[in-house]
């Protein structure tokens, strides 16, 4: 079982160190190079049973459980503890680990003091531009800058726009729904 604790722990451990390498944060959104922010609506879970449990299955967590449970049942292994109060103490430990890092990451998502959250309300209104094409029943992407740092949106097209919005054009945020803008073009009137 020895075997079985260090394999765990060198994959959990070697893959936490490589997380803590990656410079994109899981906390709120999916923040790249430090400047482009996405606006995600994702709570977590859809509030089913099935939801919360795929949400607590986060890949983070499943790393988390295997270092503390490798680690847990090397360190009592070698202490010379009974396999059977090895086992369980490690799995304990793991489902804790896994546990406290599942509300830690769900309170930083949900706690808008710990990342650069831009609300809907900044957003609509605003003029953007189309990084992804967006078409009638195709969902694509716009960037516009608000308080001077550039957020990438999921946008649909506006109810009466019926023409494709290809990327580089301007559009118009006519509202914002659940994180995701509804767009329509824009005619630059100068």
């Amino acid at each position: 079982m020895l075997g079985f604790y260090i394999f765990s722990a060198i994959l959990g451990g070697g893959l936490l160190l490589v997380s803590f390498g990656d410079d994109a944060s899981d906390a709120g959104g999916d923040a790249s190079a430090g400047q482009d922010l996405d606006v995600s609506s994702d709570g977590g879970g859809s509030g089913h049973a099935g939801g919360v449990l795929f949400g607590f299955l986060k890949p983070r967590n499943l790393i988390f459980f295997l270092a503390t449970f490798g680690i847990t049942g090397s360190l009592l292994t070698w202490t010379g503890s009974g396999a059977t109060t090895t086992a369980i103490a490690s799995a304990a430990m793991g489902v804790g680990a896994m546990s406290l890092t599942h509300a830690i990451f769900t309170w930083l998502r949900r706690n808008e003091s710990a990342v650069d959250v831009v609300g809907d309300s900044a957003i609509e209104g605003s003029i953007a531009r189309v990084v992804l094409a967006v078409g009638p029943g195709t969902r694509g992407r716009i960037a516009c800058v608000i308080a001077g740092r550039e957020v990438h949106v999921v946008a649909r097209l506006a109810p009466g726009a019926a023409e494709a919005l290809e990327a580089g054009r301007a559009v118009l945020v006519v509202r914002m729904d659940d994180g995701e803008a509804e767009i329509s073009p824009y005619a630059n009137m100068d």
